[in-house]
């Protein structure tokens, strides 16, 4: 399958993979079944947090009312989605119970457990000029896989005003191959302690770390990094590695810890962030998000549509699944059509569900896959890429595909400023070629 738009946004785009029909499997080396670490953790939630929504024309009072009757109380009133509230439990009382309890009031639209995330022109820098990132390009073996990123610098190789935000577990944001593409939010750079630009939050300079509960979003692992190195790492400056743009703007949102916990309160609270900053003139093209929740969310679900209300395309790791005991007693469950990824698997028109493709061009067997429910595939074996503390690292998964989409949607955002989201997520679908399994 051939799909072609006219050639300015056919080379911009690249290669980027359609997802397969329905098709058998083709097995691959057991060494690129392996999950990346914490796919495959049994779902949870914070031991103490509902998120409950309010319906539209309930008073403040009843609500009040509702919250001192099971005794919690307000950690959090959500600005994008109307009448979204994280709250805390009662000392001694289960989530739920809360959620029982919440869940009988007429004037409570729904509640649920604040469940967990899981991680899921040419340059001289030196990796490509040596063919070590075959995701920009390479030389195909059965079929191109890669997305052609030197026929779309011809034409563009990135802009500092559109901004990409990482919503992962933090950068490294004084890395060598990454600060010069960092977002500065210039008004809050000068550590004071005061909520200078009046947005909510204080000393933001790079963006936020709700899960910390502070404004530092500094990398704990390598995993937030590792995907804005695809993003955005700084082009043509001599060292490392190269991003889909050179350059860009990267902005950090963290919603891990440093023991690898997530929350959905935390990443509404970045979506929350993104809608703010939109707001104020920041042109936030997309947000990256290479992690999964394995329960549905309606909170998260309406705040990535509140995302799209303020147009901002929302890039989604489609997940991984394989569970193997040995290398001969594998079982593959990877049709989100049948077990949806969330948020990958949100019926929202803003949403980009990225699956995992390897070097010459076919389905990784670790990754997911759904003809209704997953959009394209992009590289994500065997991806070089930045880690923390001016290093580089090779890895594997779900999670390093959705950067390369991301950063197309800024390569195609700073070609032409006036693309909406609307533009940006056709001409990525309809740019890409192939089928994964050929018939």
């Amino acid at each position: 399958m051939n799909m072609r738009i006219n050639d300015g946004a056919r080379r911009l785009t690249g290669r980027l993979r359609l997802v397969p029909r329905a098709a058998a499997l083709v097995l691959l080396a057991l060494t690129l079944l392996a999950p990346e670490p914490g796919a495959g953790a049994p779902p949870g939630h914070a031991a103490d947090e509902v998120l409950v929504r309010f319906r539209a024309g309930s008073d403040a009072a009843g609500r009040g009312a509702l919250h001192a009757a099971a005794g919690a109380q307000v950690v959090r009133e959500f600005a994008s989605v109307q009448g979204l509230q994280l709250v805390e439990v009662a000392r001694g009382t289960s989530v739920a119970r809360a959620v029982e309890q919440y869940g009988r009031s007429a004037d409570v639209l729904y509640v649920e457990p604040n469940f967990s995330l899981t991680m899921l022109a040419t340059p001289n820098d030196p990796s490509f000029v040596a063919g070590q990132l075959w995701g920009l390009d390479a030389l195909p073996v059965f079929d191109d896989p890669d997305v052609d990123a030197p026929d779309a610098w011809d034409l563009t190789t990135g802009s500092p005003n559109v901004v990409v935000t990482v919503i992962d577990s933090g950068i490294d944001y004084s890395h060598e191959d990454l600060a010069a593409n960092v977002f500065r939010n210039e008004a809050e750079c000068v550590a004071n302690g005061v909520d200078d630009d009046g947005n909510g939050f204080v000393d933001d300079c790079h963006g936020i770390d709700p899960i910390d509960g502070d404004s530092d979003p500094m990398a704990v692992d390598v995993h937030g990094t590792h995907v804005a190195g695809t993003i955005g790492a700084v082009g043509d400056n001599g060292i490392g590695v190269v991003g889909v743009n050179w350059r860009v703007k990267l902005m950090p949102c963290k919603v891990f810890d440093a023991f690898g916990n997530g929350t959905v309160a935390a990443a509404i609270t970045c979506l929350d962030y993104v809608a703010a900053m939109k707001q104020r003139g920041v042109e936030i093209v997309a947000t990256n998000n290479s992690w999964a929740v394995t329960e549905f969310s309606a909170s998260l679900r309406d705040a990535i549509d509140a995302q799209r209300q303020r147009g901002i395309l929302f890039v989604a790791a489609a997940g991984n699944y394989a569970y193997c005991n040995d290398v001969y007693n594998c079982r593959l469950d990877r049709d989100n059509d049948r077990k949806p990824t969330w948020p990958a698997s949100f019926y929202l028109p803003n949403v980009i569900s990225v699956a995992n493709s390897l070097e010459w061009g076919w389905l990784n067997a670790g990754s997911a896959y759904g003809r209704r429910t997953v959009h394209v595939a992009a590289p994500g074996t065997n991806v070089l890429s930045t880690i923390p503390g001016a290093g580089y690292d090779v890895l594997t998964g779900t999670s390093w595909p959705p950067p390369h989409v991301a950063g197309v949607a800024a390569l195609l955002k700073a070609q032409s400023p006036a693309r909406d989201w609307r533009a940006i997520k056709n001409l990525i679908l309809a740019g890409s070629e192939g089928d994964m399994f050929p018939d």
